[in-house]
């Protein structure tokens, strides 16, 4: 491939923004007048998977996000509690397993200690990913319904349970938070005006007599108050980044004679 030297200095690449609809070979087309030179694109921008390094167009980035994203997302707190992030019960008992990629959920209902996976109310969800600092599970499958004030368990382990807090689409749940384009820590306050957070349990500017509570940070703000002010969603997320793969360098069209010829000789070697 190019070396990074060549990418990287000025009069060697021009700026190219790709449209909706482009191809390596119509844009190997437009810059240098031959589709044939599609290759020089790919190398130049190292782009040996242009299926997925490549912008999609509308369509193919909807699907795309509905097969990354399907189902549910479900934000928990220990059972009986609304005003904590789940964490393990147990952490130094390695019997007791996490939620993990894989494994089933099922609707708790807490009556006799059983769980429910029978008849017309089975709950049944397989977690596509655990994502512990937002105290979630993201489902790649749900059926039937699951309400916030629901008790889930993993699989039929009694001993592993979470109380459900908030449901969303899994495209519009939170991927990241961000203030002014900056991330921010879910488990500090909301921003100040310079940016500056206090982490929970810690005081600073507004506590300085009492620490940061639970109730006081970005991710249970969100949680439990539907507070959207510095969330951007999964499905947001991938559209600024196939946003930011239309912007490209292609060698510029005045030495691609001399690379093709380069390139000849030393393939005929």
């Amino acid at each position: 491939g190019f070396s990074s030297k060549v990418k990287e200095t000025a009069d060697t690449f021009v700026l190219y923004n790709i449209q909706e609809g482009m191809t390596p070979e119509r844009i190997a087309q437009e810059v240098y007048g031959d589709q044939q030179y599609f290759w020089v694109v790919l190398l130049f921008n190292d782009l040996m998977d242009p299926q997925y390094r490549f912008p999609l167009r509308s369509k193919s980035l909807d699907d795309f996000i509905a097969k990354k994203y399907p189902s549910k997302t479900l934000f928990l707190s220990p059972e009986g509690t609304t005003e904590e992030f789940y964490k393990h019960p147990n952490p130094t008992d390695t019997s007791i397993k996490n939620f993990a990629e894989g494994d089933t959920i099922t609707l708790y209902l807490g009556k006799k200690n059983s769980y429910k996976d029978t008849g017309q109310d089975k709950v049944l969800g397989i977690i596509k990913r655990y994502i512990p600092e937002q105290s979630a599970l993201q489902l790649y499958q749900l059926e039937g319904t699951i309400e916030p004030g629901d008790t889930i368990v993993r699989g039929h382990n009694k001993e592993l349970r979470a109380q459900v807090r908030k449901v969303i689409d899994s495209r519009y749940a939170v991927h990241h938070f961000e203030n002014n384009s900056v991330n921010i820590n879910p488990l500090g306050t909301p921003p100040d005006d310079i940016g500056n957070q206090v982490p929970i349990g810690q005081t600073g500017d507004g506590f300085s007599s009492l620490p940061v509570g639970v109730t006081q940070c970005v991710l249970d703000n969100y949680i439990n108050d539907g507070d959207t002010t510095y969330i951007v969603t999964n499905e947001e997320y991938e559209f600024v980044k196939n946003e930011t793969n239309r912007k490209i360098r292609l060698l510029s069209p005045e030495l691609l004679e001399n690379v093709v010829r380069e390139l000849r000789e030393v393939l005929s070697q």
